[in-house]
């Protein structure tokens, strides 16, 4: 009975962790920014829509695994958005059962802990380093394959029939290696063509043009220190090969190609997706400002940012904040006006600022240390609820609480 309670509260403390994740596929879904937006009918919406991704989220994972720390490590990943249901459930059950089996191997040297694993693609490299250390390295038979690229150890096949592809793909971690998915980029997308980078006649990376993806053979994005000319080339090839305009082709791709690019590349990826700065080597001023207005979160990613760039990031996202150190009162006060929560991470804030928040976002005052009688008063004109977060309240706040809302 007591291990079913302890893995009842595993369970629910593993779903809960997806709330917020929950949260923001609802917000995107309606085109909402903050929860603040919602209206009441929304937010019950909201509400409702959470519960029912809890319950089909919980299915998904229990037909993964029962086993507590493998389940624990899929949340983690749900969480931080390294694997998307329902679309990678069967690559990662596979990678899951194959771990379980192999690391019981005396020859299995690699941590047996799942949770040491920080990605899909960190566990399926191990996996698939040990199920394919001991066969012969022939590499592939392309007969009947059509091959658009053969340089300098890399070659590029064309991959454009689903069975003709899948004795190539069947042992890699692309989730197209499942015939519903591959089919359901080429609908989605209308592009109906895959193509498969292959170095030392071993797959290397698989190619979409349509969803803008390009992943390795253990499906990651290729990260810097991956980079190389001969990369560079191969794939620039194909997309010239393709006409493919590459001011337009960010995503997965910006990591192989903007290093090499001009700058008019680098600022068009970061308006797009902020969080593409990441892969930019000293990015200059317009780049970091054009980044953070498009995600704040990407401040993270500056070296010593300016307090102008400090300024449009918390503007963007007041929680931006907790990636700036030492933020001044204007940058502070900045944060809380957009998100009052965003006091939790300010240290020892003053009262204008512990005001801001709570006139923002009168819940902030959770996050308050001995809030005195006037930041109590301001979060409970906002809205009486906020008294819930007060520790013995002052008796004039206790006064206006009953008059307004009792």
């Amino acid at each position: 009975m007591k291990f079913n309670q302890l893995y009842n509260l595993i369970i629910e403390a593993n779903i809960n962790s997806l709330i917020s994740l929950f949260q923001s596929d609802y917000l995107f879904k309606i085109h909402k920014h903050n929860y603040n937006e919602l209206t009441d009918r929304e937010k019950l919406d909201l509400q409702s829509y959470i519960e029912k991704q809890k319950e089909l989220y919980n299915k998904y994972v229990d037909s993964l695994t029962t086993n507590t720390q493998y389940q624990s490590w899929v949340f983690e990943l749900l969480k931080s958005k390294s694997l998307i249901f329902p679309e990678d459930i069967e690559k990662t059950k596979e990678v899951i059962e194959n771990f379980d089996k192999i690391k019981r191997s005396e020859n299995f040297k690699s941590s047996k802990n799942i949770l040491d694993y920080e990605s899909f693609g960190e566990l399926h490299k191990v996996v698939f380093e040990f199920i394919n250390k001991n066969k012969a390295s022939v590499g592939l038979n392309l007969k009947g394959m059509k091959v658009i690229y053969d340089k300098n150890n890399y070659k590029i096949v064309v991959l454009d029939n689903y069975d003709k592809a899948l004795p190539y793909i069947k042992d890699t971690g692309w989730c197209v290696k499942q015939e519903e998915y591959w089919s359901s980029y080429i609908k989605k997308y209308k592009d109906p063509i895959y193509y498969m980078i292959l170095k030392d006649n071993k797959q290397y990376a698989l190619i979409h043009f349509g969803s803008k993806q390009i992943k390795d053979v253990h499906d990651s994005r290729f990260k810097l220190e991956d980079m190389t000319n001969e990369l560079y080339n191969v794939v620039n090839w194909l997309i010239e090969f393709r006409h493919i305009d590459k001011n337009r082709l960010f995503n997965d791709f910006v990591s192989i190609l903007v290093n090499y690019s001009d700058d008019k590349y680098k600022l068009e990826a970061v308006r797009w997706d902020g969080f593409l700065i990441q892969f930019i080597k000293n990015p200059d001023i317009e780049v970091q400002l054009a980044a953070v207005k498009e995600y704040g979160y990407a401040i993270k990613y500056i070296k010593n940012p300016t307090k102008k760039v400090q300024l449009a990031a918390v503007k963007q996202n007041g929680f931006a904040i907790k990636y700036i150190k030492n933020p001044d009162k204007e940058v502070q006060l900045a944060a809380v006006n957009k998100n009052g929560e965003a006091i939790k991470y300010i240290n020892n804030p003053d009262r204008e600022v512990q005001l801001a928040a709570v006139r923002a976002d009168e819940d902030a005052i959770e996050y308050i240390k001995n809030p005195d009688k006037e930041v109590q008063l301001a979060a409970v004109k906002v809205d009486g609820d906020a008294i819930r977060y007060i520790k013995n309240p002052d008796k004039e706040v206790l006064k206006y609480y009953k008059e307004h809302y009792k």
